[in-house]
């Protein structure tokens, strides 16, 4: 019994720690959606997902991802911030709330790059 319980608690802690926030998009919706493609680049995202997951989850706050190739064919995945505020809801893009998460093409983290 104590051992179904400790799963269970194991269980809830990991799905709650991994999950991305699905909301509406009001502050990106001009944007396209990413689609990972490659090996690297799904696991690139997904890190970057469970990383800056907490952030994003709050309901005046929304995230958006963008997925490009940089140099030398790395993976960068670039997290942009936006406040959701007022009815009806206004938009406000962070200033500096954005970084660029950057992978090898295998989807090994190299660095991080805070925005200005």
């Amino acid at each position: 019994m104590r051992r179904y319980l400790v799963i269970a608690g194991m269980s809830i802690a990991m799905a709650g720690c991994a999950s991305w926030p699905d909301k509406l998009r009001l502050c990106f919706s001009d944007e396209p959606l990413i689609s990972p493609t490659s090996a690297g680049e799904v696991k690139a995202v997904e890190y970057v997902k469970r990383r800056v997951g907490e952030n994003c989850r709050p309901a005046s706050v929304e995230c958006n991802l963008q997925l490009r190739h940089g140099d030398n064919g790395n993976i960068e995945v670039i997290v942009s911030r936006a406040m959701v505020s007022g009815d009806p809801p206004k938009c406000t893009r962070l200033e500096g709330g954005f970084e660029t998460y950057v992978f090898s093409t295998e989807g090994k983290y190299i660095q991080v790059v805070l925005g200005l």
